[in-house]
């Protein structure tokens, strides 16, 4: 949790108090205006690409120390509830709109949800993936409502 936390700081102090940061939310919401107003779009991805392989390298270390040794398939399916965390935060999945904060709120909402379908004890863990897409999707329609103002396109 203390890795999390820290990990998560750092993160929303790069992303909005540096012009890396500004840069990201610029190529998410629009690679070519980006380019045109001279954002390196190149680089700033390339040193995003490198986070994200180094996070998920401390994230297999952390799994590792938990489970005493290492598995390939330790974290199979969890790229789901990675989705889900983001899309439950609001973070558009278009790119350009999102925050650190906003999915952090996400992932806890996510956990809650999880841990009270865990708790009902009766629900198979197939049916389990399946809410959890159900919620998926339920976010991504509303966000899409929202970001055509509810209108048929």
């Amino acid at each position: 949790m203390v890795v999390f936390i820290v990990v998560a700081l750092i993160a929303a102090m790069i992303s909005t108090r540096t012009a890396y940061g500004r840069s990201t939310y610029a190529i998410g919401g629009n690679e070519n205006a980006s380019r045109m107003m001279g954002i390196r779009v190149e680089r700033s991805k390339a040193i995003s690409f490198t986070a994200s392989g180094v996070l998920s390298a401390l994230a297999g270390v952390i799994l590792c120390s938990r489970l005493g040794a290492g598995q390939p398939l330790g974290g199979q399916g969890w790229e789901m509830d990675a989705i889900a965390g983001v899309a439950i935060g609001g973070t558009l999945l278009s790119g350009g709109v999102g925050g650190i904060g906003k999915t952090v709120c996400g992932v806890l909402i996510m956990g809650f949800i999880k841990n009270i379908i865990n708790l009902q004890g009766n629900v198979n863990s197939y049916w389990q993936n399946i809410i959890m897409g159900l919620i998926i999707l339920a976010v991504i329609v509303i966000q899409n409502r929202g970001k055509t103002g509810g209108e048929r396109s």
